[in-house]
Formats: structure tokens, C-alpha cells, sequence
């Protein structure tokens, strides 16, 4: 997974995570969009809180940390899962 900018043709900037294939992460790109995008947030601070996502993301996959089927289950983290 990775962090790219690109810039649209009206000259925005715009961030997303991608994975290895070259597909934009879908829970990122939409909360970048509808929540930080859509209430004039700066390219840089939305490419900030992409790459806290990244870093979550990332660790999710070093911990094994199924963290899109654990929030829709309605759960948290346990406290062994944050503490790994």
C-alpha cells in the first residue's frame, strides 16, 4: 500500500492510498473524500490523515488485525490486540 498525489486538470491536489495493484483502498479514499475532501480540508492536511490511516493499516497487517471485518461485527479492539 502506498500514498500518491495527483492533481486533477482544474489544478486540485488530491491524495489516496493504493494497493499493490494500483487500486485506491476504498474505506480511505471515501472518507477522504466525503469527510475531509467536502469540508475544505488542504491537500496536505488530507494527505496527513491518509498517512495515519497507512501507518494503522499497516500495523493491522502486521498484527493480523482484521480491522474492516472487526468493525463490521460492531466490535473494538481487545486490549491484546492493541497491546501486540
Amino acid at each position: 500500500m502506498k500514498l500518491i498525489r495527483t492533481k486533477f486538470e482544474s489544478g486540485e491536489r488530491y491524495s489516496l492510498l493504493i494497493d499493490d495493484n494500483g487500486v485506491p483502498n476504498w474505506y480511505p479514499t471515501l472518507f477522504a473524500t466525503s469527510k475531509l475532501r467536502n469540508s475544505a480540508k488542504a491537500s496536505n492536511t488530507i494527505e496527513a490523515y491518509l498517512n495515519a490511516v497507512k501507518l494503522l493499516l499497516e500495523w493491522c497487517h502486521t498484527n493480523n488485525i482484521l480491522l474492516e471485518e472487526t468493525f463490521l461485527k460492531k466490535q473494538f479492539l481487545t486490549t491484546e490486540q492493541i497491546e501486540g
